[in-house]
Order: C-alpha cells, then structure tokens, then sequence
C-alpha cells in the first residue's frame, strides 16, 4: 500500500471501548503502517473512546506527546 501522507499515525485504543476492539485496531494501524498504543501495555487500563474527557487523559496526553517527540515532532 501506498502512503498517501507522510505525517506518522498512532492509533491509541483503550480497554472500556467496545465499539473498537484492540485487534481491529492494531490491524487498522498496520494496514496504515502506524503505531499501535493499548492503553492497558502502558498501565493505563479503563479508557474508553473519549479519552480526553475520561479520569487519567492528562497520562494519555502526556503518552501521545512523547509518541510525537519519538518522532520528531
């Protein structure tokens, strides 16, 4: 496949989230050649699909930030 766009993509699925399972999204990063972040891995179990809004978001933000330094951005 390829890439039409050349910014990095991170799909960060949490565990409380039925509507996207975490196979389904993994495969949806490695069909786009992403990364793939489960909440849970990293320690920080109970997230559904509004994160931002959810008790921990500021873990998650800080999570995503140093996704985006790992990449240079």
């Amino acid at each position: 496949m390829k890439r039409t766009a050349k910014n990095p993509i991170c799909v960060i699925t949490g565990d409380q989230d039925p509507r996207h399972p975490r196979e389904v999204d993994a495969e949806t990063a490695k069909y786009f050649r992403g990364d793939f972040i489960w909440l849970p891995e990293v320690g920080l179990s109970g997230h559904g699909h509004m994160q931002m809004l959810e008790h921990g978001n500021l873990a998650i933000a800080d999570l995503f930030i140093n996704w985006l330094h790992s990449k240079g951005l």
